[in-house]
């Protein structure tokens, strides 16, 4: 194994000379330690400073699986396991990345230097248009080429090329595979794209047959799988965190947990090269700043009702950008708030050194 089989970009070589003495790439991501890979195949225990978890301002700038890191001197750990402290992040290329959930604004990343991300839906009741819409935007925003992966395709092999010309109306120019763990079918296709010295990402909802899929790849079962559920048709969530892994020919899978919800983190330009359609359309509207809800001369409304535009279409895409428009104004919010408590503790300190002289 040498840098390049592990993802290392060969533009680096320039950028980062000296620096792939000391770099890693994270394979395994746990709470406070991370199992680097070095080029020459030394598996090292990455150990997160305190300082550095205190001073983050968000999970999204913590190391995840994929990133290559800077070490400081080799040691060994409590585990008697060879260990160093991570020093800092190198430049992520490409970033899978979510608004985290609960109350808190929070920017989460899930993986990074990601060549090809594998967005997976299952044949069956998970097959979501607006869900998939959302997980192009991620794509999207972390400057990430998706290829939409039908798993279960067995279930409902008659309807597989019907799914495919949806995919193809609602995401044209992305590549639709049909697969199936259980006979084999769309493996091979799936397996082309990952080729030597590149990194693919599984992403999807809960249960909808990544581990299975990174499996049938891998040819060993590495992922805990779980049937589905015979009340439901719905897989059970099987995975819980991000793990990269070596395939056969020497690519790499980085396998992430399924998510349940996906909070994004966009704006507005990236929802319109996701949708453009209905930018097109509002670029012809009488006013600017037309909401297309009741302006008259509104060339959205008037697609709308000439059937130009379809209903779903125009709706997941308000949806979307309410979304995306709330989301920034709790970001903004927040770093309001931030900017002001540093105020007020630039002035709490300035009155104590005054009163102390």
């Amino acid at each position: 194994m040498d840098q390049y089989m592990l993802g290392w970009p060969r533009a680096w070589d320039r950028l980062f000379p000296d620096v792939i003495k000391s770099a890693v790439r994270i394979v395994e991501k746990h709470k406070h330690l991370c199992i680097g890979l070095a080029p020459d195949g030394r598996s090292i225990n990455c150990h997160i400073a305190g300082k550095t978890l205190f001073e983050a301002a968000s999970d999204a700038e913590l190391p995840v699986v994929g990133d290559w890191c800077v070490l400081g001197d080799a040691y060994i750990d409590k585990t008697n396991r060879p260990a160093a402290q991570l020093k800092r992040i190198l430049p992520r290329r490409t970033v899978i990345t979510r608004l985290g959930a609960g109350p808190k604004t929070e920017t989460q990343a899930l993986a990074s230097n990601i060549d090809v991300l594998f967005v997976v839906t299952s044949a069956n009741r998970e097959f979501n248009i607006g869900r998939l819409r959302r997980y192009m935007l991620v794509a999207e925003h972390g400057f990430l080429t998706p290829v939409i992966v039908i798993s279960k395709s067995d279930l409902l092999a008659e309807a597989t090329d019907d799914l495919q010309k949806v995919l193809q109306s609602s995401f044209p120019g992305v590549q639709s595979i049909a697969t199936s763990a259980v006979d084999g079918t769309g493996i091979s296709a799936v397996s082309a794209l990952i080729k030597p010295g590149t990194t693919a990402a599984f992403l999807g909802s809960s249960g909808v047959g990544k581990s299975t899929l990174v499996n049938a790849l891998l040819e060993v079962d590495v992922q805990k799988t779980n049937k589905i559920r015979e009340n439901d048709a719905h897989g059970r969530h099987t995975t819980s965190g991000s793990e990269l892994f070596f395939v056969r020919d020497g690519g790499m899978i980085i396998d992430t947990a399924g998510l349940r919800e996906v909070g994004l983190v966009a704006d507005e330009g990236v929802l319109d090269r996701l949708m453009p359609s209905v930018q097109e359309l509002a670029s012809e509207c009488r006013f600017g700043d037309c909401s297309h809800t009741s302006e008259p001369g509104c060339a959205v409304l008037e697609a709308l009702e000439s059937g130009a535009l379809p209903v779903e279409e125009y709706e997941g895409y308000n949806k979307l950008q309410r979304e995306i428009a709330y989301t920034k104004r709790k970001f903004d919010q927040q770093a309001a708030n931030a900017e002001r408590d540093r105020w007020k503790k630039i002035t709490v300190d300035n009155r104590r050194r005054y009163n102390e002289r």
